[in-house]
């Protein structure tokens, strides 16, 4: 079963507003990206910190605490950590295709099968709408369901 993820741009409260149905047609800066949640999340942030072997990084390194009502099949909302931000929006033009590459072969990673183009667009989109957090004084958050 894969898991419907959705990453946006929004002020805390607006956030709120749109988690019980997503940021989709809330007219928020946002990325449909099925499947890539917490965990995976976490192998991104590794690359991008440079932890990978050296500690376990988390998800709770990378997303806060559930925000608004949830269900046990979701949604669920998170918000991105200030630290997991600033090293997403961190990411050059230049670092974007080694980045992509070292997430693409994690082991989080390994079994989702996304192709190397794809993920490539995803890398950018995140590291653009946590651009766009950071420049507008804003959250970036996660919103998934079942």
């Amino acid at each position: 079963m894969s898991i419907l993820t959705e990453f946006f741009v929004a002020s805390p409260d607006r956030a709120l507003e749109v988690s019980g149905s997503g940021p989709e047609g809330a007219q928020l800066p946002a990325l449909l990206a099925t499947s890539i949640d917490p965990v995976r999340l976490s192998a991104l942030h590794e690359v991008l910190t440079g932890t990978s072997g050296a500690a376990d990084v988390t998800e709770d390194d990378v997303l806060g605490p559930e925000l608004g009502p949830t269900g046990a099949d979701g949604p669920w909302l998170l918000p991105f950590l200030p630290d997991a931000v600033s090293a997403l929006a961190a990411v050059t033009d230049e670092d974007l295709t080694e980045v992509t590459r070292d997430w693409g072969a994690s082991e989080d990673m390994e079994d989702l099968g996304v192709d190397p183009d794809d993920l490539l667009e995803i890398t950018t989109s995140l590291r653009d709408l946590a651009r766009a957090a950071r420049r507008d004084g804003l959250g970036l958050y996660l919103w998934m369901s079942l």
